[in-house]
């Protein structure tokens, strides 16, 4: 339950009726850009309380529910002024399978289309938020053993961050041992040392 400022004033609401609540206003064409942004503020929130520390969180709490709820926003943005928060949270509930619930492929369909959108903000310019969504995809593709793909996401990845910050910073070492896992994993281990 979520806590919403509306027209009638304040109420108390499920994600769920909230999520309801968009695919109506869609159809109809009523007040989209609100709802949408109500939604995505509420689903957030509740996705920033879940214990990422423990996997127990995904069986003993609601936040199971919540990736089809972003599923739908996902599927109905199209404001100008919600895609930027959409695709932030398609990229933060993306983190949350990947690492409480080990759910690789749902977790790279939210990293793409959050790449997606944001490739369609930037003009298709360099930027660390789109580095991190190729390193990410580049992650998940290494766990569901995918070691071609997962080494040319993570190299879009270390390009795009050596591009935006240099070649001496955090950012990039975390590209390169991306890198070099993909190697590793391939029993590639000298080009893993490169």
């Amino acid at each position: 339950l979520v806590f919403v400022l509306k027209s009638a004033g304040p109420q108390v609401v499920s994600i769920h009726a909230l999520t309801q609540e968009v695919i109506r206003e869609h159809l109809m064409g009523n007040a989209k850009a609100q709802v949408l942004q109500t939604v995505t503020a509420s689903l957030a929130r509740q996705m920033h309380t879940f214990d990422r520390n423990k996997s127990e969180t995904y069986m003993t709490c609601t936040c199971r529910a919540y990736a089809p709820h972003v599923q739908v926003l996902l599927a109905h943005v199209d404001h100008a002024d919600t895609v930027h928060e959409v695709a932030a949270l398609a990229l933060d509930t993306g983190r949350f399978l990947y690492q409480v619930t080990s759910a690789f492929i749902e977790a790279r369909r939210l990293w793409e289309r959050a790449l997606a959108i944001w490739l369609q903000l930037g003009g298709g310019k360099d930027s660390a938020i789109l580095a991190v969504c190729y390193d990410h995809i580049g992650q998940s593709c290494f766990k569901m053993g995918a070691y071609p793909e997962a080494l040319e996401q993570c190299t879009r990845g270390l390009e795009m961050r050596m591009r935006v910050f240099g070649c001496e910073t955090s950012a990039v070492a975390s590209s390169y041992n991306s890198i070099g896992s993909v190697y590793t994993a391939q029993g590639k281990h000298n080009e893993a040392l490169v």
